[in-house]
């Protein structure tokens, strides 16, 4: 039996508690557990996004930013988990992003969210494909709804 690890966001005045790195990728304040606070580097599981240090994707890699940071920012942190299974290559933590109701069941997911929007594409750790122009122009071409979320 594989073990779940439950990391939760901090609020933490006069830190910025979520940068977003990428479309899939966050640093964040987590509690550790018995009170350690960490800033930790976070991986959306299941998806992959366009790379924003890659000049041909960056422009795809800025809706795919701009849609994970609309999703995070319409949640009230205390109501917003991480769930993993493990560390992925880099050592970041490999996980979703959930968002819990009072009695902690799931109501939504982030990487569902985000392939739902068409900003990311599924992966589950495979080799990956290189982005291709059209994939690119399609995730491109969410600009504008990207903005109205």
């Amino acid at each position: 039996m594989k073990m779940r690890f439950i990391y939760y966001f901090v609020k933490k005045e006069g830190l910025n508690e979520i940068a977003i790195t990428d479309g899939d990728t966050i640093d964040a304040i987590i509690d550790q557990g018995r009170g350690i606070l960490g800033l930790a580097k976070i991986r959306i599981e299941a998806v992959d996004s366009p790379e924003s240090s890659i000049a041909e994707q960056a422009a795809a890699a800025a809706v795919a930013k701009k849609v994970l940071a609309h999703w995070l920012a319409k949640h009230d942190l205390k109501t917003l988990r991480i769930v993993s299974n493990s560390l992925d290559k880099y050592g970041r933590i490999l996980g979703d992003v959930e968002v819990v109701d009072k009695e902690g069941i799931t109501t939504e997911k982030c990487s569902e969210f985000l392939l739902a929007f068409g900003c990311v594409r599924l992966y589950h750790g495979e080799a990956k494909l290189p982005w291709i122009r059209e994939e690119l122009a399609k995730i491109e071409s969410l600009a504008a709804l990207a903005e109205a979320i």
